[in-house]
């Protein structure tokens, strides 16, 4: 979608910057933390900021001129909707009797998910390093000497003396895609996925001569899981900035007081390469088939070069757990009017391993620094003299992306369950079941239900229920780990940046308490043969200290970049807003720099810091209703059927962190919910089917709804000039008040003797989902992007 309408999948950071023109480089590079601009890495600006694009030039490779430094760019052509995969499926089954009154089964499944191209943005923005100076702004510095540097000089038309240029604000690969990686076709950076799952299942069955049955079984599960997402090392982007990219380069360093290589005299030479970081380095857009024309030809970085500047990120990961079960179940003597109370009674054990293996010693953090150790670069407090710009939290070599630490964690679980069938009368009856849990670490509860069912009359029951539930943390969960990714940030006009996850330790279960109640109608329809149903139930889940972040990184950002820009009367999501540099929160903000009261924005941070452990609770209640009637219909039967639910309460309780009260609490429900820990929020979700069976024949037809939801965020005015103008942009309210969702569905099956045929008709009408201001324009988690699609299928039974 244009800009204009939806901003929400345009970057500001992108390869077509401004550059800050600089004197010499300093001898020592020095580290100062008031300073934004790095003159203690890259030596003092001289003069103002050049840019290395003109408005028209920006927008002929399809972006918006925001500035002299900012030609946003729409990252979504390069996506896929749907990624290619390769699905494979495995299963088979035994059963058998050993005797009258034993019974023994084996089953066991295999499975494999295979997406070998999924698409994102042609590569990431700058966060982080490999200046000394923190934040994302003037990381790098494309020396005089650079050649592709005399190009872009003349191109900007500066005539200055300056030694070197430094970009404000820089990402590799936006406007010119990158196809070094993927397929034919293709301008992205993909990454690689495959999903491995295996089941194995195993038990006996039977009854003793006094009456107990028993189920005895024991279950296997493995998940193996590879992973990459490729990212550039940007200590790496300089050297070859300098001279001395790829991997071939090895030529002596003649001032270890500078990181990197540093030898005028041989760069570019002796098997390095200079990497060309300007807007000549890129013959177009190609997606839309867009010429650049600041292009110089075969000024394009080597496929070899850049492969040197990515690392995989590859990851392994194994889980599996092991479960026994032992259950045993029978009647008591206790007889009551409505019969004998049944008992059940059992053990369950547990074991769980997860386990992560990072070969690359670059992305398992036994790199934590930009540089690597033997240039001298370790892990420091910055307020320690020593500090040489690697922080403790080891972000590690990546732009954008951090590391990943290898885990191993396990975890033990055992309980023991009981449960009671209490026939009170023949029309009344009741269940009371209690389990005991304890995990690995000292975590334990009992919890409880009972529930039952009153058949009033022969049409009428009234049913409901009452429990409590308990939820200990993961066994992948490790106190103290500090992950490191990324995050769509609303207040900065939904660019992408870096946050941090810190695991708290002490994290203690997440309980709820769940009740509901119900009634059924049970009857024959207007005519012989029919049926008429229905059943409404309202649920009350109430959770309190729920595992997950304690406060999204959206939220910390939009409280401390909260004080209007000058000039405007209510805070913008535009990334004009000003920091509250007092804010109880600002210390959990990676500045650009220092935080200047009254001048840092929100366009000026690099990363944003919060917590995972136990957070707010949660309210949500409501009323799920089931209804059908059935009927001979000429020479078969038709069926009408609806599900729906009605959520009446969507309700957080306090969201605070470090003192602070984020937010106060408040009913959710109806909302997108885009810049909270919660997700979208709507009222109302149902389905009417119409079903007709004649013989071997059946037809379904599926209408589903889903309400809009209403985008809490408000309207948005976009910065930035209207193309081939320099008029600003207007309000845009697009996706606002969103749009219910409503799809028909058309299914078709035969049962031959020899095979089910079936065949399917998705969103008949070919509709569009409901428009919402997210990248790729809708919501996912209310309307499908697919349009009409078509499925057939065959099963053969023997």
């Amino acid at each position: 979608l244009p800009y204009g309408e939806n901003p929400a999948p345009w970057s500001t950071l992108t390869n077509l910057a401004g550059w800050l023109p600089r004197g010499s480089l300093p001898a020592t590079q020095i580290y100062n933390p008031a300073s934004s601009n790095g003159a203690g890495d890259w030596g003092n600006p001289i003069g103002g900021i050049i840019s290395d694009f003109t408005q028209s030039s920006c927008e002929a490779v399809g972006g918006v001129y925001q500035n002299s430094y900012t030609c946003a760019y729409n990252y979504i052509p390069y996506y896929n909707v749907v990624s290619d995969n390769d699905i494979y499926r495995l299963y088979g089954q035994v059963k058998t009797s050993i005797t009258d009154n034993l019974d023994f089964y084996l089953r066991a499944a295999y499975a494999m998910v295979d997406t070998p191209y999924q698409y994102g943005s042609p590569s990431q923005p700058v966060i982080r390093g490999p200046a000394i100076h923190s934040g994302a702004t003037y990381q790098l510095h494309a020396p005089v000497n650079n050649p592709y540097v005399a190009d872009f000089v003349q191109r900007a038309g500066y005539t200055g003396n300056a030694q070197g240029f430094t970009p404000v604000t820089y990402r590799a690969f936006a406007h010119g895609g990158i196809d070094t990686f993927a397929e034919s076709g293709k301008y992205s950076t993909p990454s690689d996925i495959r999903n491995k799952f295996a089941h194995v299942a195993t038990g006996f069955e039977g009854e003793f001569a006094n009456g107990i049955t028993y189920d005895l079984g024991l279950t296997y599960n493995q998940s193996n899981t590879y992973s990459d997402s490729p990212d550039m090392m940007l200590a790496r982007v300089q050297q070859a900035l300098n001279g001395f990219g790829g991997a071939s380069c090895n030529v002596p360093d003649l001032n270890p007081n500078r990181f990197g290589t540093q030898n005028d005299a041989l760069a570019g030479s002796s098997g390095c390469s200079w990497y060309n970081p300007f807007a000549s380095n890129f013959a177009g857009q190609p997606v839309l088939g867009l010429a650049n024309p600041s292009y110089v030809p075969d000024a394009e970085n080597s496929d070899e070069l850049i492969r040197w500047l990515y690392n995989d990120r590859k990851n392994y990961s194994n889980n599996w757990n092991v479960t026994a079960d032992f259950l045993f179940s029978g009647e008591t003597p206790i007889q009551l009017p409505g019969g004998n109370i049944g008992w059940g009674a059992g053990a369950q054990m547990r074991k769980t391993q997860n386990r992560e293996t990072v070969p690359d010693p670059i992305y398992n953090g036994s790199q934590p620094c930009q540089w690597p150790e033997t240039e001298g670069q370790v892990p420091r407090n910055p307020t320690d003299p020593l500090y040489n710009g690697c922080t403790e939290d080891r972000a590690g070599p990546f732009q954008f992306f951090g590391t990943n630490v290898p885990d191993y964690t396990e975890q033990d679980q055992e309980s023991v369950f009981a449960e009671l069938s209490i026939p009170l009368l023949d029309s009344l009856y009741m269940t009371a079941a209690v389990r005991y849990e304890q995990f690995t670490g000292g975590l334990d509860a009992t919890v409880y239900k009972l529930s039952g069912k009153w058949d009033a009359t022969e049409n009428l029951s009234f049913r409901g229920s009452y429990g409590t539930n308990y939820q200990a943390p993961g066994a992948g969960i490790v106190p103290g780990e500090v992950n490191n990714g990324v995050n769509s940030y609303t207040v900065a006009g939904g660019n992408w940046r870096g946050a941090q996850t810190v695991t708290q330790s002490g994290i203690s279960p997440e309980e709820a308490t769940v009740w509901g109640a119900g009634a059924i109608w049970q009857s024959e329809g207007f005519t012989d043969g029919s049926l008429f149903r229905f059943i409404v139930d309202y649920f009350n889940i109430e959770t309190t200290d729920e595992l997950g972040l304690i406060a999204s990184a959206n939220q910390i950002a939009s409280a401390v970049f909260s004080i209007p820009r000058a000039g405007a009367t209510t805070p913008s999501n535009n990334g004009t807003n000003l920091a509250n540099c007092a804010h109880p929160l600002a210390g959990r903000v990676l500045f650009n720099g220092s935080c200047v009261q009254g001048t840092t924005s929100a366009a000026d941070f690099a990363s944003v810091r919060t917590e995972y452990g136990n957070g707010p609770g949660q309210l949500t209640a409501g009323y799920d209703i089931q209804t059908s009637y059935s009927f001979p219909f000429y020479q078969g039967d038709l069926s009408l059927g609806l599900t729906a639910t009605i959520v009446d309460k969507f309700e957080f309780t306090e969201t605070s962190l470090d003192g602070y009260v984020l937010d106060p609490g408040e009913d959710r429900l109806g909302f997108l919910n885009f810049a909270t820990i919660a997700s979208a929020a709507s009222e109302y979700r149902g389905n009417f089917n119409v079903n007709y069976s004649q013989g071997i024949h059946n037809v379904r037809m599926i209408v589903n709804y889903v309400s809009g939801v209403e985008d809490e965020r408000g309207a948005i005015t976009p910065s930035g000039r209207q193309m081939g103008t320099t008029l600003a942009y207007g309000s845009t309210d697009y996706g606002i008040d969103g749009k219910d969702w409503i799809s028909t569905d058309l299914h078709y099956t035969v049962e031959t003797p020899w095979a089910t045929v079936s065949a399917s008709i998705s969103n008949i009408a070919d509709k569009s989902p409901p428009a919402s201001r997210q990248e790729m324009g809708y919501d996912p988690r209310i309307g499908n992007p697919l349009g009409r699609t078509f499925e057939v299928g065959l099963r053969r039974e023997f």
